[in-house]
C-alpha cells in the first residue's frame, strides 16, 4: 500500500477517478493546502508572528519535498559569504539526527563537535565541508538563532530549508527548484510532492533552478540556473583490486534517479542498484544485502553519495571491493547571482 501511495504521489498522472486512491489524497491535498493558505493569512496580517534577528538571514528552500539541492547550495553560499568576509551561521533541522528534537551544536566553525548520529547526515556534512561557519540544529530554529548568534558572534545566518518556516523573518528568500520537475505533479501533499501551490513562488526574492541547463528568465523575478556537478570525493579501498568496469551504486536520498543518472554521465557502468529512502538509516541488513547483491552481479566497484556514507560511517565495514563516495557542489553558468546577492546585502545593511 505504501509503495501503490509513493507511486501515485510521484507519477505524473493527474487523473482523480472517483473512490480510487488518487481521488481521496487529492481531497486530503485539498484540506491540507486550505491550511496552508491560512496560516499564510495569519502570518501576513500579524496575527502569527515572526522573528526578526539582528543580522542579515538568507533563507534557502523549496516547494517541493526533497531533491532540490538545498545542502550542496548551503555549503556553496556558506563559501561565498565566508570569502566576502563574513562569519555565517547555518542553522537547520538536522533531520533524523539526535539533535532534531534537543537541539545542540555541530561546529562552532572551528571544530565539529558530534557525530553523524547526533546531527543528521545533512547537518553533519555542512559542517564538513565549510570553514569558519558555525552550524547548529534542532527543530526549534528561533532558539537555534539565538543561540548561535549569541555564542559565536556570527554576523549572517543562512536557514537551511526556510521557505515555509515564517516564525522567522528572512532578508533574502531563495527558493530553489528543480529544472527537471519544478512542481511535481502540480498536486499539494499528499496528492503531490508540492509544500505549498505553485503560485506562492512569488514570495521568494529570488528562483534558482536546479540541474539546469537553460535559460527560464520568463518569470517576472530573478531567475538564476545553476546545475550540480558530480565529482569523485575519494575512494575507499576495498580487498580487490578493480579495473571498473561494472559498478553497483546505492543510495537513499529525495532523488535517486538523478544521482543515478549523473553517475553514468561520469562514464561508470551501473549495472545492479539498490534505491533506499531519503535519509534512510541504514542496518547491517542493509549492508549485507548491499555486498551480498555485489558480489552476486560480478561488480567491481560500489558507489554511493557522500550522505549515504556518512549515514554508515560508525559501522567501520570492510568492503570487498572499492568503495567510491560522490559528491556535488553547485556550478552557476554566470556570476549574475553573486552580483544580485551581494548588492541586496548592501542595501540590507544600510538599513540595519
Amino acid at each position: 500500500m505504501k509503495k501503490k501511495v509513493l507511486d501515485i504521489i510521484y507519477s505524473e498522472n493527474r487523473e482523480n477517478r472517483l473512490f480510487s486512491i488518487e481521488f481521496f489524497l487529492n481531497i486530503l491535498s485539498k484540506i491540507y493546502s486550505a491550511l496552508i493558505s491560512l496560516r499564510l493569512v495569519l502570518f501576513k496580517n500579524s496575527v502569527l508572528k515572526s522573528y526578526k534577528a539582528e543580522v542579515p538571514v538568507i533563507s534557502i528552500g523549496n516547494i517541493t519535498s526533497g531533491g532540490t539541492g538545498k545542502t550542496p547550495f548551503t555549503i556553496f553560499l556558506s563559501d561565498f559569504l565566508v570569502k566576502k568576509g563574513y562569519k555565517p551561521l547555518v542553522v537547520t533541522r538536522g533531520y533524523k539526527g539526535d539533535f532534531e528534537k534537543t537541539g545542540g551544536v555541530v561546529s562552532d566553525g572551528k571544530n565539529i563537535k558530534c557525530t553523524p548520529l547526533k546531527a543528521g547526515d545533512e547537518a553533519w556534512l555542512i559542517a564538513s565541508k565549510t570553514i569558519n561557519t558555525s552550524v547548529i540544529c534542532g527543530k526549534n530554529k528561533m532558539f537555534s538563532l539565538k543561540k548561535g548568534i549569541n555564542e559565536f558572534n556570527c554576523n549572517i545566518v543562512i536557514l537551511d530549508d526556510g521557505f515555509s518556516h515564517l516564525k522567522l523573518e528572512r532578508d533574502i528568500d531563495i527558493l530553489l527548484l528543480d529544472d527537471n520537475k519544478p512542481f511535481g505533479n502540480g498536486f499539494v501533499i499528499p496528492r503531490g510532492i508540492l509544500r505549498e501551490k505553485p503560485e506562492n513562488i512569488k514570495r521568494a526574492d529570488a528562483l534558482v533552478y536546479t540541474r539546469s541547463d537553460k535559460d527560464n528568465s520568463f518569470w517576472k523575478k530573478y531567475i538564476f540556473n545553476s546545475m550540480h556537478r558530480q565529482k569523485i570525493d575519494f575512494i575507499i579501498p576495498g580487498n580487490k583490486k578493480n579495473i571498473y568496469s561494472k559498478s553497483f551504486l546505492f543510495s537513499g536520498l529525495g532523488s535517486n534517479e538523478a544521482f543515478y543518472e549523473s553517475t553514468e554521465k561520469l562514464g561508470f557502468n551501473i549495472y545492479e542498484h539498490l534505491f533506499f529512502n531519503d535519509h534512510h538509516i541504514y542496518s547491517n541488513k542493509d549492508m549485507e544485502k548491499i555486498i551480498e547483491k555485489t558480489l552476486n552481479s560480478g561488480c567491481d566497484n560500489i558507489i554511493t553519495t557522500i550522505k549515504d556514507y556518512i549515514r554508515i560511517i560508525d559501522k567501520k565495514i570492510e568492503f570487498p571491493v572499492d568503495l567510491i563516495v560522490m559528491d556535488v557542489e553547485i556550478v552557476f553558468f554566470d556570476n549574475k547571482f553573486e552580483k544580485f546577492l551581494m548588492n541586496r546585502l548592501s542595501k540590507i545593511e544600510k538599513n540595519i
